[in-house]
């Protein structure tokens, strides 16, 4: 889940989070990585991982500084070594601009 879904670009921080995962080998640690262009374009090697692994179940303060659709991954991997995803699309518009005074 990433949270808000829309902001602006180098300006609104998003937080991602990895939830309700089910697993009999615990813990879960959680991974965070993005990549431009929605979930249709996601390529397997163009991640950018955004966190090491880690029993933290959500990454905040993310700041993107480019206008478009992002794809958003976080992973959870069990004591045994097996990883699942789970993705998620964020959108990034242009800064609101202030109308002009008259």
């Amino acid at each position: 889940r990433i949270f808000p879904e829309t902001g602006e670009i180098a300006m609104t921080k998003f937080r991602i989070d990895s939830l309700n995962w089910e697993d009999d080998d615990l813990p879960l640690d959680h991974r965070f990585a993005w990549q431009r262009g929605g979930m249709d374009t996601v390529v397997a090697k163009k991640w950018t991982i955004l966190s090491k692994w880690s029993q933290a179940t959500s990454f905040e303060d993310l700041i993107i500084g480019k206008a478009g659709t992002v794809t958003l991954r976080a992973e959870a991997r069990d004591t045994l070594g097996s990883v699942s995803a789970a993705m998620t699309e964020g959108t990034l518009t242009l800064p609101a601009v202030a109308p002009s005074e008259s």
